[in-house]
């Protein structure tokens, strides 16, 4: 074969080589067109419910409480002292811890007798100091009138004429009077101290002397306690604190109770202390109880030294909402079922306590429904509905979780 034909058949096996691969990938296309995998549309699943139950928010007045605590302690207290010295001839009837005085009331009596006798001795003084007084004022007068005729004689004058007058004299007489009369001013004072009286209306907590104790100047009697009123030292939070002085301030009513005894006392708010408690940092205000002992109203005693827990109204808030506190997530946002769906929103409380978050009618309103159910992954604007009530409610998924693990888990 020569190189022509040679040529002619290597052109002929390229031309059936191209021609299979070409028919081999047309029918590899139709074969995979063929048997390509069929998509089967689905329907679209519904997204289930998730079934709360609600609460209608209403708009209500609600009172602003800051609570507080703190002992209870005398308003005046004062050691009762002599002061003048000697024997105790008598004491009062109530004169015993736990009595009740008036004011003026006469609680301990000092012998008088020394007191009587220096009396006297001021009187007979002061006596013979005016008698002296008068006869320098005699003296006076005649040396008066020998100074004029001294010098109407033509004998000369007369220099110093104050000294010619006896006016040293007389200054020294009148000194001696005025001496005498403060003498006696005091053996009154000293009199009259020998009988101690109650200063204010008290309730005596100790005795430290009885009939016949001899007694010193300044030496201990007995310890007095006001019955007037009682101070309440009490203990509060700074930021209540605050919120309590925009709200009351001074004169707000606190309700008082014991911590050991089932009794209710009211005071009010004097103000604050400018102190703060080391141990915890809270701030100190003072509360005034009248009668703490319930003499005029006959109601039962608050006891110095006591421990007690108060509320103090600070005042009332018209047109509010109250949220119950364990609804509120975050301290910020409630949930509101709205046209079927969540809305979380997010709110401004002026004022908390344990069991409510008041806020003003800003962006929750009254006749909104407040989602009291627990929803595990909320989002805004997820379908929501509210559970029916009764036997047949359909059971949300919080529940459906709860039977299944035996737990419930709260915010």
């Amino acid at each position: 074969m020569n190189s022509k034909a040679l040529k002619t058949v290597r052109v002929v096996i390229r031309i059936l080589v191209c021609a299979a691969l070409i028919t081999a990938g047309i029918a590899s296309y139709f074969y995979f067109v063929n048997n390509r995998p069929q998509v089967k549309k689905q329907m679209e699943r519904e997204v289930p419910h998730v079934y709360v139950e609600t609460l209608e928010i209403e708009q209500t007045d609600a009172l602003v409480i800051v609570d507080a605590m703190g002992t209870v302690s005398p308003s005046r207290e004062i050691l009762l002292k002599p002061s003048v010295g000697g024997t105790v001839t008598s004491v009062s009837d109530n004169f015993y811890p736990g009595g009740i005085v008036k004011k003026g009331d006469l609680l301990v009596t000092i012998d008088r007798k020394d007191y009587l006798t220096a009396l006297k001795k001021a009187k007979s003084a002061l006596e013979k100091a005016e008698a002296d007084l008068e006869q320098e004022q005699g003296r006076q007068k005649s040396a008066g009138k020998e100074l004029e005729y001294f010098e109407n004689s033509g004998m000369g004058e007369v220099k110093d004429k104050a000294l010619a007058l006896r006016k040293p004299e007389l200054d020294k007489v009148r000194a001696e009077v005025a001496a005498a009369e403060a003498d006696l001013e005091q053996a009154r004072i000293d009199l009259s101290r020998t009988r101690i009286k109650a200063p204010f209306n008290a309730i005596i907590t100790e005795t430290d002397v009885n009939e016949g104790s001899y007694v010193s100047s300044q030496q201990e009697l007995a310890t007095l306690h006001g019955t007037d009123t009682y101070w309440i030292t009490a203990s509060v939070a700074p930021d209540r604190l605050d919120a309590l002085e925009s709200f009351g301030g001074n004169g707000t009513k606190a309700v008082i109770t014991s911590r050991s005894r089932d009794h209710r006392w009211t005071g009010r708010v004097k103000g604050k202390t400018g102190r703060t408690v080391e141990s915890s940092r809270m701030a100190e205000i003072l509360i005034e109880v009248k009668d703490p002992l319930g003499i005029e109203t006959g109601g039962p005693a608050l006891l110095t030294d006591e421990y007690v827990t108060m509320e103090l109204i600070a005042g009332e808030r018209r047109d509010v909402i109250a949220l119950p506190r364990k609804y509120v997530h975050g301290n910020r946002h409630v949930w509101i079922l709205k046209d079927g769906r969540l809305d979380i929103r997010r709110i401004q409380p002026f004022w908390k306590n344990t069991e409510n978050v008041l806020i003003d009618r800003d962006n929750v309103m009254p006749g909104e429904e407040l989602i009291t159910s627990d929803i595990s992954i909320p989002v805004q604007g997820m379908p929501v509905k509210r559970k029916p009530s009764g036997e047949n409610a359909p059971v949300t998924s919080e529940e459906n979780q709860a039977q299944k693990t035996g737990t419930r888990t709260h915010e």
